[in-house]
C-alpha cells in the first residue's frame, strides 16, 4: 500500500498528521538530507517537502523526480512562500506541455 509523507519543521507539518500523512519533523535543516535518505524505498507514493527542505535536498530530489515514484511536491512553510514550489510547478508544466502556461 502506498503512503504519503511530509518533511519539514514541526509547526508547518504537524497538522498533516491529522489527515493521515506520515510526518517527519526536522529540528535543524541540515538534518533534512538524512531524513530524506531514510525515507527512500519505503513505498511512498508522494513525499511533500517544505521549501526549506527542498533547498537543502535539491540534488537528491531532482534525482528522485526521474523515477516514477515517489512524486515530490514542494510546499511553502508556515512563514509564507518563497516561490520555490511555484517555480517547480512551472518547470514541470513547461516540460509536459512544451510551453509556459502558468
Amino acid at each position: 500500500m502506498s503512503k504519503i509523507a511530509i518533511i519539514g519543521d514541526k509547526d508547518t507539518i504537524w497538522p498533516f498528521k491529522a489527515v493521515g500523512f506520515i510526518v517527519y519533523t526536522i529540528k535543524d535543516i541540515k538534518d533534512a538530507n538524512e531524513v530524506f535518505k531514510g525515507m527512500l524505498g519505503k513505498e511512498y507514493a508522494i513525499i511533500f517537502v517544505t521549501e526549506d527542505v527542498f533547498r537543502q535536498c535539491e540534488q537528491q530530489i531532482q534525482e528522485i523526480r526521474a523515477l516514477p515514484l515517489p512524486a515530490v511536491v514542494v510546499l511553502p512553510n508556515n512563514h509564507g512562500s518563497q516561490g520555490i514550489g511555484r517555480k517547480q510547478l512551472q518547470q514541470i508544466l513547461r516540460k509536459a506541455v512544451g510551453s509556459e502556461i502558468v
